[in-house]
């Protein structure tokens, strides 16, 4: 099927092609059929808006899609692939509804492939990412997008800010990388996956809201500024290693001054961590070595449970008792 030229081309009802050519003339693109085919691979060459669904429909691309000329983009559905890289281009995405992005073919292509976005992804709506044991994930930027669900892949790196209700991750969903300058999930995420990198840099900061939980207790990279409002920080029982000076806040640099709970693993790293548990939270250590400075600036109380080794531990006005156990 090839489209050389028109103001819009609209399908209601399903398509089933071998392949869809486009041209940079053929207008804007929407298919809102409930089961959509193609066999080849579908490369969006039209400038204009492209719609994928309407609410529960599913395009299938068997062979995968790209958006070479970076069209913009409408999702509402379910982006299908056997294997092979989706690639929604510079254009950016705005979700219509709910929406999922699968390159394993429901399983069926185990290793998946690339999923792509080179913009922002928009729009108060789930959208759940599936990558497979072998696809990579990259995504520029969200915007308050509803519950974002990294079923699998081998990583997921985000370039820009996050702004999601909640991340919702899984033991296969790989390592996931922050490297916004500002990331913000309303609900208490938990890192089910074996590692993650929080930060680019020092001045980059992710507040989590509802606290942190780390059922897969697996790795941190830490270098930036990790905060929650009063909610409980659990970095489970794996190693954090800081990449560069960090801090560790659980009263949201001073707004929700009880702060909570912060717990790590083992702390390593030659760099400066800065944590703050508030006026009713309470941080607890097992080991640490190669801290540069690791500063105590308030809490209940301040528990080491394993052996310390740091260049200065600094204590500020407000914390409670520190106590080492070895």
């Amino acid at each position: 099927m090839l489209f050389r030229s028109a103001v819009g081309n609209t399908f209601t009802g399903s398509v089933t092609v071998n392949d869809l050519i486009t041209t940079a003339n053929s207008g804007t693109v929407t298919l809102n059929g409930a089961a959509n085919t193609f066999a080849a691979q579908v490369d969006f060459l039209n400038t204009g808006l492209v719609t994928l669904g309407n609410g529960g429909d599913s395009s299938t691309f068997a062979n995968g899609v790209t958006f070479s000329a970076n069209a913009a983009s409408n999702l509402g559905g379910a982006i299908v692939t056997s294997g092979d890289v989706a690639n929604f281009g510079t254009g950016g995405v705005t979700l219509g509804s709910d929406s999922t992005v699968d390159t394993t073919n429901a399983g069926g292509s185990v290793a998946g492939a690339n999923i792509a976005f080179g913009a922002g992804i928009a729009g108060a709506f789930d959208l759940g990412l599936t990558a497979g044991t072998g696809g990579a994930v990259t995504v520029a930027t969200t915007t308050n997008i509803t519950d974002l669900t990294l079923t699998s892949a081998a990583t997921n790196t985000f370039a820009g800010s996050v702004t999601v209700n909640d991340l919702i991750t899984t033991a296969n969903s790989g390592t996931i990388t922050l490297q916004g300058a500002a990331n913000t999930f309303v609900a208490q995420v938990d890192f089910l996956n074996a590692a993650t990198v929080l930060g680019n840099d020092a001045a980059d900061i992710t507040t989590f809201n509802g606290g942190v939980a780390s059922t897969g207790n697996g790795t941190y990279n830490v270098q930036s500024t990790i905060r929650s409002s009063a909610d409980a920080l659990h970095f489970g029982t794996g190693v954090m290693t800081l990449a560069a000076d960090a801090s560790i806040d659980a009263t949201n640099n001073g707004a929700s001054a009880a702060g909570g709970n912060i717990n790590f693993g083992s702390l390593t790293g030659a760099f400066d961590l800065a944590v703050n548990a508030g006026t009713g939270g309470a941080i607890a250590v097992n080991t640490t070595t190669n801290i540069t400075d690791l500063t105590l600036t308030r809490a209940t109380g301040t528990t080491f449970t394993g052996n310390v080794t740091v260049n200065d531990l600094i204590t500020k006005i407000g914390r409670a008792s520190c106590r080492e156990r070895v």
